[in-house]
């Protein structure tokens, strides 16, 4: 639950002196309604909790604790087949807490704005669509497509089954158990996915990438510009496969299934490590940048897939 405060901090231990308190306690609206597939949340500083419910009820409970009292309305209105939720705070000076409670279909489609309020979702069988400033975002036992655009919060996924597409400009990534399209990307923070298949483009600017036990349904890229990528491969690799960063170690490892297709290893010459259990076919120098690389290959039972480790400045290593 967030706290909204535009008073200084000075000023609120003042308030506290003379007695000035928070209410504690709460008011609550609470309302039903039918005939919704889909419901908008603009939020500000509250926080969101969406559960799923059998039926057709959308319940919405909103609990606040605010003072001045008249600083904060909930709206609540209807247009057609779409619920909209919305935050009105008005005047400089108010503090409190706002949390909004909902009991929806499965198939309740959610769409999520906020300018600094956590989201936690479960059980949706439907789309879920997330743009805030300053929150987290926590998914659980989702089936649907999944979009979420954070700029500093951190991004929770536990079983989520859809087109997932994932990004924060400052903040931490974690997924397990995902399954479809997922196309993950951070600024800075490290990403950290378990237990997942798929088609894979995952990247990180300035942060680790750790993937594991990880099933390729389709050509995959995993890429960090600063940190180090390590993909742990659940079973042998049936498609492309790049493994890549410009500063810090890549790393693929096979888990100990069969190591086949045509791989091409590539690091810098002076700071760069190439590491491999099996011997190479062929090995050049190239210039680039003003620097040397050297590149490594080799074919193992065939030349497909094709599987790309690189880095500049660190170790590309393939694990059996």
């Amino acid at each position: 639950m967030k706290i909204r405060s535009t008073v200084p901090a000075a000023a609120v231990l003042a308030l506290l002196a003379a007695g000035v308190v928070w209410s504690g306690t709460p008011e609550k609206l609470k309302k039903e309604f039918t005939g919704k597939d889909k419901v908008k949340i603009e939020a500000v500083s509250g926080d969101v909790v969406v559960t799923t419910r059998s039926g057709s009820t959308v319940t919405v409970e909103v609990v606040y604790d605010v003072t001045p009292k008249e600083a904060f309305t909930p709206v609540i209105r209807e247009q057609g087949s779409t619920l909209r939720l919305k935050e009105e705070w008005r005047g400089q000076r108010s503090n409190g807490s706002v949390t909004w409670n909902l009991l929806v279909p499965p198939e309740t489609e959610i769409e999520f704005e906020a300018a600094s309020g956590d989201i936690a979702v479960t059980g949706l069988r439907a789309s879920f669509d997330a743009k805030t400033a300053s929150g987290d975002v926590e998914l659980t036992d989702i089936q649907g497509d999944v979009e979420i655009s954070v700029a500093s919060g951190d991004i929770t996924l536990d079983h989520i089954k859809g087109d997932i597409d994932v990004s924060t400009a400052s903040g931490e990534v974690e997924g397990d158990n995902l399954d479809g399209m997922v196309n993950v990307s951070c600024a800075s923070g490290d990403i950290d996915i378990r237990d997942a298949r798929g088609v894979f483009s995952v990247s990180c600017a300035s942060g680790d990438v750790d993937v594991r036990n990880v099933t390729l349904a389709a050509a995959s890229e995993f890429s960090a510009a600063s940190g180090d990528v390590s993909v742990v491969l659940a079973e042998t690799a049936r498609f492309d496969v790049t493994v890549s960063t410009a500063s810090g170690d890549a790393m693929l490892d096979y888990n100990g299934n069969e190591v086949k297709g045509f791989f091409e290893m590539k690091a810098k010459k002076r700071s760069g490590h190439i590491i491999s259990p099996f011997a190479f076919d062929n090995e050049e120098e190239y210039e680039k940048g003003g620097d040397t690389y050297l590149k490594k290959s080799f074919s193992r039972s065939g030349d497909s897939p094709v599987v790309h480790i690189r880095t500049a400045s660190g170790k590309a290593e393939l694990r059996q």
